[in-house]
């Protein structure tokens, strides 16, 4: 395996299928040779691939579908369906545009619970990086057929975020119908391409989601995953999949394409990449003021029992746990110590000076300790 030479490559819906949702064939056709240009450099590539609904829609050949669905399921019922018949078309349209570099694509299709629960994440990871090492090209898509409204990715934006952490990506690069990242809406007057962001809160405030007929991402979403990945220190690249080889020209020639994110410190393990980008929360933990300044500074080894105002939700010991500020903001996120129970009980036998539990060199209670602990801040 090429440990520190792997890609993952985000395709968005709106160039796997035009408006008429049909798939672009022309398209995965010059993916598939710039895959191969990849390949010839020893790079890993793994694609997460939008395009099943679409394209299930375009094989049906009518807009109206008569769906049989419990009340107020309608919708998610059809999108499941769609699904069932387009991916078949989508895997065969990227198998043959692959076969004649001789690269073998693999499917895999996934769920938000796959990365939330670690036996399983770890299953998948062992998966995809013996694909890679046989040289295969994972194709990756949202599982829509098992997918419900409750547990879903918000979109393959995010699925990707989570790819490019578990494999340790060298870059994500996203691809899309646009040249990158505004300052406002592409289409406004004035619009100026932004080379590189590097604080993305005054891009947050000015960006507006796209719209679409294909796909349910949209510039929102890339500025959400610009806002996760570098800082799990893996670098964004967010480009028009329209320009002929972008990817290779990206990795192979270092061409400044699109709008590019730089890493956020140092690359972070793959326990606190999951925990970062893969786990769900099952829970919050509020934490004091002064603990929470600490927190945005990063100047804080573990969060103690001291700095815990309050607690929510079911929790385990050993979950993963959001920790806000008194405001709401997530300031990170961290496996706990304790379930949320005995964490509450905690709080109030503070205030009577009772200690009794794990504890540092100087007597504190550790709620989450450094090591499994991830910055969002």
């Amino acid at each position: 395996m090429n440990d520190n030479k792997r890609i993952v490559i985000k395709i968005g819906s709106r160039l796997i299928a035009d408006e008429r949702r049909m798939l672009n064939e022309k398209f995965i056709s010059q993916l598939a040779a710039d895959i191969a240009r990849l390949r010839s450099a020893q790079y890993d590539v793994v694609v997460v691939s939008s395009g099943a609904v679409s394209s299930g829609r375009a094989l049906l050949k009518t807009e109206q579908i008569n769906i049989a669905a419990p009340q107020g399921e309608g919708r998610l019922v059809q999108e499941q369906v769609l699904a069932a018949i387009g991916q078949p078309n989508l895997i065969v349209a990227y198998q043959k545009a692959l076969a004649p570099h001789q690269l073998l694509p693999a499917q895999i299709l996934v769920t938000r619970a796959d990365f939330a629960n670690r036996e399983r994440y770890l299953s998948m990871r062992t998966v995809t990086e013996n694909l890679l090492r046989l040289g295969a090209i994972p194709i990756m898509n949202e599982n829509d057929v098992l997918s419900t409204e409750e547990l879903d990715f918000s979109d393959n934006d995010q699925l990707s975020c989570m790819m490019a952490a578990m494999i340790s990506a060298e870059i994500l690069i996203i691809l899309t119908d646009v040249p990158g990242i505004f300052d406002k809406p592409p289409t406004a007057p004035g619009a100026t391409l932004l080379k590189e962001v590097k604080d993305i809160e005054d891009l947050r405030a000015n960006v507006s989601s796209t719209t679409s007929s294909v796909g349910k991402g949209g510039m929102q979403s890339k500025v959400a995953t610009a806002d996760l990945i570098p800082t799990l220190g893996i670098p964004l690249r967010v480009a028009t999949g329209f320009d002929k080889n972008v990817v290779s020209r990206i990795v192979l020639e270092n061409e400044p394409l699109g709008t590019f994110f730089p890493p956020q410190g140092k690359r972070l393990s793959r326990r606190k990449a999951w925990i970062g980008a893969g786990a769900a929360s099952k829970g919050e933990i509020v934490v004091s003021t002064y603990l929470a300044d600490l927190l945005r500074n990063r100047r804080v080894s573990s969060i103690l029992l001291r700095g815990v105002e309050s607690v929510s939700g079911n929790f385990e010991k050993g979950d993963v746990v959001t920790i806000l500020d008194d405001d709401g903001t997530e300031l990170g996120r961290g496996i706990v110590k304790y379930d949320a129970k005995e964490l509450a009980t905690h709080i109030v036998e503070r205030q009577s000076s009772v200690q009794e539990s794990v504890r540092t060199a100087g007597g504190e209670k550790i709620v989450v300790h450094y090591d499994y602990f991830v910055f969002f801040s």
